[in-house]
């Protein structure tokens, strides 16, 4: 169904209600998101002052009794494209799409949706379509800007009871995450089939299955692909603990290519391509830990989504080093604990989380060096109810996944929050990493690997004000080897790098929400809901606006 065609269903059911009375119009709700940049990527040989970009997301849907339509249009345009642009016209790196649009049906228990939509078999082991809301990402070369979005253009059906779930879809899913909408290389590619069953035999325990078929038509892999994955899920099982407040939950899911359970069984052996996942989750009151598995192999379907169990943190430096999933060949764990602790000073909470993955790097077809990843971070934290509102936290690993492996890795931070008055509240973070980095090296006639120390510290004064203003200074300096050096001269410096900037947020009313970024920004790696992302380095002037009505 075309752009065309959809926009007049949309606007049939707009403008033309089943009645005229005020209860019978349905509801009409819009979004709008705007992105506007002056500035570049001080690390890019390609961009100059000046250069500005705007991102804008419009979001429109309505709804009528079980009845509900929408659309989403997304615009990128950069001042610079002219000048980059390979093709005719100088717009080959701008678009202004209908990236969106949809028609849904749905009652208490069942949701058919026709185009644009979400779906996700168990844990992701399989099929993962989804979307980050308000995340606008950006190629590097050349730079463009777009949502983050993973969703299947087709159609889904979900059925959700006290005893039976159940989803199935077909659609063109979206393969290339990383390539803006409307331009090539084409995110969607071929035909993805697939449905879960779960149906609960007894109070607690659920039995699921799902199946996904793949069928890939791009220019670099064509052919077809069945997998199937089957999961048990078993909570509140102990009726004694349940008297207590205390719920343990145990969940499996195994996932194969090509499998057939009856012959190939559980096979977790190098070459057959396999996902498997475990978690056990223990709460009582006033805590809880959680123990999680992964083994991965040989599994990236590219449109799917398994848990990476890398903890997603919040303190800035340790969420730029996250390690980032291998699903091609990856095992590992992680534990996590919290407990609040009564102290004179209120309830204090400590939390404890431990993950560690292992993987081999895959060469011609063959799996050879072993590669580590491990974190420890521990964190206590006062009394949120207090006036004065402490966090500290340490935490230590390593990762050799990375490009320049990490083989030592040391965070520690603070940060504490004030209230001043009712309204008003301060707030200061610091953060301070120490790294030892293995650089690969020429020296005469060999390349040979160093280790290098790099030393990071991290700062930010936040300061909540009066009419739901927020005004913050944001601080970063690093000596990092490949920071310090600036792409754009031919020295190599060695000097170290500093970043600062200013961010003011200020709503007005509920309706709309206004950012001001100016400064410099430290690029790198970042985390949301288990979804990483390399945001490029910049300088300058960005203003953001989100609006609702």
């Amino acid at each position: 169904m075309n752009v065309r065609v959809w926009s007049l269903v949309i606007a049939v059911l707009v403008l033309v209600p089943e009645r005229v009375g005020a209860r019978d119009i349905g509801s009409l709700q819009g979004s709008n998101l705007l992105i506007f940049e002056v500035g570049r990527n001080p690390r890019s040989t390609l961009e100059e002052d000046g250069r500005n970009r705007l991102f804008n997301q419009f979001i429109l849907d309505y709804r009528i009794k079980s009845l509900a339509a929408g659309l989403r249009v997304d615009v990128f345009h950069d001042s610079a494209n002219a000048e980059m642009a390979v093709g005719p016209g100088g717009d080959d790196y701008e678009y202004d799409e209908i990236t969106q649009r949809y028609l849904e049906w749905s009652d208490l228990t069942n949701t058919v949706r026709l185009g644009n939509g979400y779906a996700i078999l168990g844990r992701g082991l399989l099929f993962r379509a989804f979307e980050l809301p308000g995340v606008v990402r950006q190629t590097l070369i050349p730079t463009i800007g777009y949502a983050e979005n993973r969703d299947l253009d087709g159609v889904t059906a979900q059925h959700s009871s006290e005893w039976l779930e159940a989803t199935v879809f077909h659609g063109e899913p979206t393969i290339l995450p990383d390539a803006p909408p409307g331009l090539p290389p084409d995110r969607r590619s071929g035909e993805a089939s697939g449905g879960r069953l779960a149906a609960r035999p007894w109070p607690g325990v659920w039995v699921a299955g799902s199946y996904l078929r793949l069928e890939e038509t791009s220019e670099l892999t064509e052919g077809k692909r069945g997998a199937v994955d089957v999961a048990l899920q078993v909570s509140r099982f102990v009726p004694l603990l349940v008297e207590h407040d205390v719920d343990v939950s145990l969940y499996g899911e195994y996932a194969a290519d090509a499998w057939n359970p009856w012959q190939d069984g559980f096979n977790t052996n190098t070459g057959t391509p396999h996902a498997l996942y475990s978690s056990a989750e223990v709460s009582y009151p006033g805590g809880g830990f959680s123990f999680e598995t992964k083994d991965y192999h040989q599994f990236d379907l590219r449109v799917n989504d398994p848990p990476s169990l890398v903890p997603e943190l919040d303190p800035k430096l340790l969420n730029r080093s996250t390690h980032v999933l291998q699903s091609r060949d990856e095992k590992g764990h992680q534990l996590a604990w919290s407990q609040s602790i009564p102290s004179p000073w209120g309830d204090v909470t400590a939390e404890i989380v431990h993950a560690q993955a292992s993987g081999r790097e895959e060469t011609l077809g063959m799996f050879g060096t072993r590669r580590e990843y491990e974190l420890r971070y521990a964190r206590i934290a006062s009394d949120p109810a207090r006036d004065l509102r402490v966090n500290v936290y340490a935490a230590d690993g390593l990762d050799e996944f990375e490009i320049v492996p990490v083989d030592f890795q040391r965070t520690v931070g603070l940060s504490a929050e004030t209230t001043v008055t009712s309204d008003v509240s301060v707030e200061l973070d610091l953060s301070h990493q120490v790294e030892d980095l293995l650089f690969t090296r020429v020296q005469g006639m060999q390349l040979v690997q160093v280790v290098e120390r790099v030393d990071n510290f991290a700062a930010a004064l936040i300061a909540t004000l009066p009419g739901a203003l927020t005004v913050g200074l944001d601080y970063e300096r690093s000596n990092d080897p490949d920071e310090a050096d600036d792409v754009q001269t031919t020295e190599v410096e060695t000097d170290t790098r500093e970043w600062l900037a200013m961010v003011v947020r200020r709503s007005i009313g509920w309706r709309h929400d206004v950012t001001l970024f100016a400064g410099s920004r430290r690029g790198g790696t970042n985390c949301v809901s288990g979804t990483c992302y390399v945001v490029p380095d910049f300088k300058g002037v960005e203003v953001r606006v989100t609006s609702r009505f």
